[in-house]
């Protein structure tokens, strides 16, 4: 005969168990891995040590694999922010404009968010953003990055002004082209002479 009691108390002392289970699967999906971020910067790693022997196919693989780890491990949106731009410049340096893109414009909207519009950390993506609409022969999807760009140029340093720099003097040199003068005079006077004009833009 069929234990009505004895199955509630069993039932009854499992319930507490299979609960506590459940939130801490919750709990873990929840929390960064970090065995996904060692593996996460070991391609990274990969990836930029490719990328400054030219060998930008295995770049991008190696890229593209630090980034699957961000997303298994949960690991934040900084990092994340930061493995689609890297990702994205080096499909940009291929000469895969159309798959750079979105990238950096997820990268733009994440940081946008971290650190602000006018955050120096927005320069470089605007600059790698309007770089692959240029290269991509979609000029006038870039112009409004750049003039964006104008607006920071006096907080940047480093590699970011250098970028930023060569952005406004490709622009302009395309403008002059098309016989838009007073666009090209605008980002002209914004341009910071840099040794990257000498290269060309996909092969920063």
């Amino acid at each position: 005969m069929l234990d009505v009691g004895k199955i509630d108390m069993q039932l009854s002392w499992q319930m507490p168990f299979f609960l506590f289970l459940i939130s801490t699967i919750i709990f873990v999906q929840g929390c960064a891995n970090p065995i996904n971020r060692v593996t996460s910067d070991r391609y990274m790693a990969q990836c930029h040590e490719a990328a400054q022997n030219e060998q930008l196919v295995i770049a991008e693989e190696a890229c593209y694999r630090s980034l699957v780890n961000v997303d298994m491990g949960n690991l934040g949106p900084e990092l994340k922010s930061h493995r689609l731009y890297k990702l994205g410049e080096i499909k940009r340096r291929i000469g895969k404009y159309e798959e750079a893109v979105p990238l950096f414009q997820m990268s733009l909207e994440i940081e946008e968010k971290l650190s602000g519009p006018s955050s120096p950390k927005i320069a470089g993506r605007l600059a790698e953003l309007a770089l692959s609409h240029l290269e991509n022969s979609r000029m006038s999807d870039g112009i409004p990055l750049v003039q964006r760009l104008g607006t920071m140029t006096n907080h940047l340093s480093g590699f970011d002004r250098k970028l930023a720099g060569a952005t406004f003097h490709y622009y302009a040199e395309e403008l002059k082209k098309r016989e838009k003068h007073e666009l090209a005079t605008e980002f002209s006077k914004k341009q910071i002479r840099s040794d990257l004009y000498l290269r060309g833009p996909n092969q920063w």
